[in-house]
């Protein structure tokens, strides 16, 4: 047997791997030697179809005529589609010319079909507005799973008043709720300018009535009714038929109350009052309007009479006095009101001219809403609120954790907010001064400091240390960016930017772990940036062991002479008793076109030694997964398995016992998510096209809830516990 003939029966049984596609346990098994031959084997399977079509035993038609060669044991281990097909009784199963059509009315070109085809050898694809929804469909119809999600994330982060139309359609033609809601929120909130514009005038009768049908509930009634309105106007002599159709479809009855008065003028047109089904529509729907608005008006009243017994309390026990002076005219963002970035507005809160916001947004009208009406009910659960929130008798907050600052992320990289699980609100804090994604987020002394990530995609901010100061030496509340010394280079005080990367002498990487230690910030690993060639320019990033002590006090790092047993990026680290303990991760080997591999291994680092140890391992070895210390414990937390997809399971370590038992899982898979602990309960945070809040409550069962929906899937963000007063403004507004 030739050695060409054993490396494709090798391809049969260890399929073209990519980085979501591998099966982590087979490649774990794979010895050196074995990992090279697929290397190898990959590269000259490409080669082969595209020039020699020497081995090559299919022929790919498309309906333009272009045709393909390729390799059956490739396309069936990446694609369903053809591997039902090369696995049926039917003619093309054992035929060597197969035709693909592709989606009824969306035929598969022939570029399309071949960049399909390069990504299934490469695993690389370059997206591009012209050609991603061609992709989408594309690889939907062949079921290329890791393909399919790379558009369909690349159309989320891409939205726009041009595309998300054509996002939602596409969205609702391949099922995917995610570009579904993605669209439809980002139509919702810019829905006079989409509505307005020659695309959407252009859409079929079936396009409205499906745009409708995902509308309704998100944007008043009266917006879609005016839509429906411009787009019959467009082509009044065809579309007028449809007129009235359309607008039974749409749900007045949950719009807002401020659409009163345009029902009420509506019902009177002479469109309307020639039609009973739309008549008894707009009767019924003012009817219910009138309910929701007098049941509102009621609810105020109520919540006014209790504010005002509430404030009166306050005053007494001096909470606008002393302390509170000082933060006079803050600003906050109340989300309550505002959910959109677009919309973003700021409220300018007077503490002591306009109390009553205080207690709004520390949720103190909730809080009350339990207790009776009685005089001692009120001053015993406003003692009690206090005392909960860490407040002395004069507003000063003090104790715990009791919120969770969330900094940066994929879309959101200079977005800094802060989270209140006590009344589920959020707080939009000052941005950075470089965005940020994947970065680390430490509290020292009155000092936050976000360290590394990555900019825009292509910068990375290693050296740089991000700091605000609550202290009176940040007398204009911004945020301030130090270069981090090395302790061996003295000659560099700043920090030099060009265009890809930042210049220093600490290697470049992304999707390192971090673990804090008092001042100390322990790094481990990451996907160092590769350069070379006759450019110098970037071409690949390979994992690293090494590990890097960073010091908050002196703003500089030093490279330890210990490493970790194996190179990791994408790992989760933890700090408990003293110990950083590493978790899973992969072994990325991007600059050398090599394959990746998932750990399941754990490590432990011993600062007080310098040494580090293996420990059990995970059950299952995962990727982009969080980590965080809980009752003692390390919880494990989500991320992605070997083949590609994300998780939902927890793993729990026991220091005691040195064993991994498995917890309960969650509600929802999460990749990208972060953790933290307030007040004995867990929250995982966000990630990739997960929009939500998920709580642990030990006390309530160990069950997981969903806590919140935010506004916009939170991935690779960082998040820290904070006390309330921590990343307040001082005297000033920002």
């Amino acid at each position: 047997m030739s050695v060409l003939q054993q490396m494709l029966r090798f391809a049969a049984n260890h399929p073209a791997a990519t980085d979501d596609d591998c099966d982590s346990e087979s490649f774990a098994e794979m010895s050196d030697a074995e990992r090279k031959i697929s290397k190898a084997l990959l590269s000259k399977l490409n080669h082969d179809r595209k020039d020699l079509q020497k081995y090559c035993d299919v022929k790919v038609t498309v309906e333009d005529g272009k045709t393909f060669y390729a390799h059956r044991c490739v396309l069936g281990s990446l694609s369903e589609y053809f591997d039902r097909m090369f696995g049926s009784k039917l003619k093309e199963g054992c035929s060597v010319d197969v035709h693909v059509k592709g989606p009824c009315g969306q035929e598969i070109t022939g570029k399309i079909m071949d960049i399909v085809l390069t990504f299934l050898y490469t695993a690389s694809v370059d997206l591009d507005p012209d050609d991603v929804f061609d992709i989408l469909l594309a690889s939907d119809y062949m079921q290329i799973t890791t393909l399919r999600n790379y558009c369909v994330d690349y159309l989320s982060l891409h939205v726009s008043n041009a595309t998300c139309l054509k996002s939602l359609f596409y969205g609702v033609g391949i099922s995917d709720a995610h570009l579904i809601r993605v669209a439809s929120f980002h139509i919702s909130r810019n829905i006079g300018t989409i509505t307005s514009s020659e695309e959407f005038k252009c859409l079929t009768h079936d396009d409205v009535s499906a745009l409708i049908t995902n509308l309704n509930g998100k944007v008043n009634g009266s917006q879609i009714y005016l839509a429906i309105i411009g787009w019959v106007a467009h082509d009044k002599n065809e579309r007028n038929q449809f007129k009235e159709k359309l607008v039974l479809a749409v749900d007045f009855k949950s719009s807002g109350t401020n659409d009163i008065s345009f029902l009420e003028k509506t019902s009177k047109e002479n469109f309307v009052t020639g039609s009973k089904e739309l008549s008894r529509l707009l009767a019924d729907s003012l009817t219910e309007l009138k309910k929701k608005k007098k049941a509102e008006e009621a609810l105020m009243k109520d919540k006014n009479k209790r504010r005002e017994k509430a404030l009166k309390r306050l005053r007494n026990m001096g909470c606008f006095e002393g302390p509170y002076s000082d933060m006079i005219d803050y600003e906050c963002w109340d989300p309550r009101n505002y959910d959109s970035d677009d919309d973003m507005k700021y409220i300018h809160l007077d503490m002591m001219n306009d109390p009553e916001n205080y207690c709004d947004m520390y949720g103190l009208d909730s809080d009350l809403d339990s207790y009776g009406s009685g005089d001692d009910d009120y001053m015993s659960s406003l003692q009690d609120f206090l005392r909960r929130n860490g407040e002395s008798s004069h507003g000063t907050q003090q104790g715990a954790e009791n919120a969770i600052v969330l900094v940066g992320g994929v879309g959101s990289e200079k977005h800094v907010a802060k989270y209140y699980p006590q009344n589920k609100r959020f707080e939009s804090l000052k941005q950075l001064h470089f965005g940020s994604c994947n970065s680390f987020v430490a509290r020292h002394g009155k000092k936050t400091f976000v360290i590394g990530g990555e900019m825009d995609g292509r910068r990375y901010l290693l050296p740089i240390a991000q700091v605000f100061d609550d202290g009176k030496s940040n007398p204009n509340n911004k945020w301030d960016y130090h270069y981090l010394r090395c302790v061996t280079d003295e000659g560099h005080e700043n920090v030099t930017l060009d265009r890809n990367y930042v210049v220093s002498n600490m290697r470049q990487r992304k999707n390192a772990g971090f673990a804090q230690l008092a001042h100390l910030v322990y790094m481990f690993g990451g996907s160092i940036m590769s350069t070379g060639g006759d450019s110098g320019g970037v071409f690949g990033y390979l994992s690293s062991a090494e590990i890097i002590k960073i010091n908050l006090e002196e703003l500089n790092y030093e490279t330890l002479p210990v490493q970790l047993l194996e190179k990791r990026s994408h790992h989760a680290v933890v700090e408990l008793d003293g110990q950083m303990y590493i978790i899973g991760g992969e072994f990325d080997n991007c600059a050398s076109d090599g394959p990746s591999v998932l750990y399941n291994t754990c490590e432990k680092y011993d600062p007080e030694t310098n040494s580090v140890e293996n420990i059990a391992s995970l059950a299952t070895a995962r990727k982009e997964h969080c980590a965080c210390v809980f009752n003692g414990k390390i919880f494990v937390l989500g991320g992605v398995s070997g083949d590609g997809t994300a998780i939902k399971s927890v793993e729990i370590y026991c220091p005691t016992s040195q064993s991994w038992s498995s917890g309960r899982n969650m509600v929802k898979c999460r990749r990208g998510a972060k953790a933290a602990v307030i007040k004995g309960k867990l929250y995982v945070i966000g990630g990739s096209q997960t929009d939500s809040i998920e709580r642990y409550d030990p006390a309530n069962g160990g069950k997981w809830s969903i806590e919140k929906q935010m506004r916009f899937p939170r991935n690779m963000s960082s998040v820290l516990a904070v006390k309330p007063n921590d990343l307040k403004p001082n005297k000033r507004r920002w």
